[in-house]
């Protein structure tokens, strides 16, 4: 994971104290305590109130600092626009489909700055199904296999 995070900050994210929000944190130990370890102003959204308390007590222990907060990654009003430099997927877009999925990148496109950058991390690979394979286009099957081959 760390040399997937250093070849992005080499190519992609903008230095730190850039500020970033991780979607579903959970307890923070993620991207949110790689991130805060560099410099970045971190901030983490998950739904799960137990782990925004567990990520405040992780980050206090450790001397870091953090923003935690309870909340839905699908409508994030306590959000304002154009807030964030890096929006960091926690390994939680995947757990979301149809309209919920669409909600949240439309919070994301809201929330990010024009210049900002999305960051996916799944565990899902690349399609498997005829089906998922037909609907990717030439191009974004090799970004797919560029980033898959990245995150190893």
């Amino acid at each position: 994971m760390t040399d997937t995070l250093d070849r992005l900050e080499r190519e992609f994210l903008p230095s730190p104290p850039a500020r970033i929000l991780e979607l579903g944190c959970g307890n923070g130990m993620s991207w949110s305590l790689l991130m805060a370890g560099k410099g970045y102003e971190v901030h983490g959204v998950d739904i799960s109130e137990a782990a925004i308390v567990w990520a405040k007590e992780q980050f206090a222990e450790r001397g870091l600092s953090g923003a935690f907060r309870e909340g839905n990654v699908c409508e994030m009003p306590f959000i304002p626009d154009a807030s964030f430099d890096i929006v960091m997927d926690g390994s939680c877009l995947h757990c979301l489909i149809g309209g919920d999925r669409t909600q949240c990148l439309q919070e994301v496109y809201r929330i990010l700055r024009p210049d900002g950058v999305f960051v996916v991390s799944t565990m899902c690979g690349l399609p498997k199904s005829d089906e998922a394979k037909a609907r990717l286009t030439r191009s974004t099957s090799s970004y797919c296999r560029t980033a898959v081959r990245t995150a190893r």
